[in-house]
């Protein structure tokens, strides 16, 4: 199992993490180009979150195009999460809808970028089963080697739960959990 600390810490806790060869988490909708720098001659590895959770629930906007520059002339981060689209509010109709933007997004970064080994779909509390197995069969004969699961912000642990043991029984097929 790989660990990613995340959080937006000072520039000291980032020099104790690159001394302890620490993996890490970013978020892209944070912009941390001056702190990924300081991770470019080190061994941990870097994950860069697209942000769509802050994106979601801000003013803030990214596009798919900027993203797939940025994950095509990053070489030093070691996976991206794909560009997804959050469920809010979470309801049936806006889980449906951000299932749909949030695979069609994925397929249109990995018809774009270098290394499509990088890119991680996610699958989001509140979808329903369709869009997991879309991801898990994959797209033109490409699997992806990582899935992301997103929970919900302000959705109790006891509901998220049952939602995980559903992913993971559904993911037994594919792997050895």
């Amino acid at each position: 199992m790989q660990l990613y600390f995340v959080g937006s810490q000072n520039l000291e806790h980032d020099r104790y993490m690159i001394d302890k060869n620490v993996h890490r988490l970013f978020s892209y909708a944070d912009k941390p180009k001056k702190r990924l720098m300081m991770y470019n001659d080190n061994s941990s590895k870097v994950f860069m979150d697209s942000g769509a959770y802050g994106v979601a629930h801000s003013n803030k906007e990214i596009t798919l195009d900027e993203y797939i520059e940025f994950i095509n002339n990053t070489p030093r981060v070691t996976l991206f999460a794909s560009l997804d689209v959050i469920p809010y509010p979470l309801d049936v109709q806006t889980a449906q809808i951000s299932g749909e933007q949030s695979w069609n997004n994925y397929i249109y970064i990995l018809e774009h970028v270098k290394d499509k080994d990088k890119v991680v779909p996610t699958y989001h509390y509140g979808e329903t089963n369709y869009f997991l197995e879309q991801i898990l069969n994959g797209y033109n004969g490409y699997k992806p080697p990582y899935i992301a699961f997103g929970g919900r912000g302000g959705v109790h642990s006891k509901d998220l739960y049952p939602a995980l043991t559903n992913c993971l029984n559904k993911l037994s097929p594919w792997t050895s959990l």
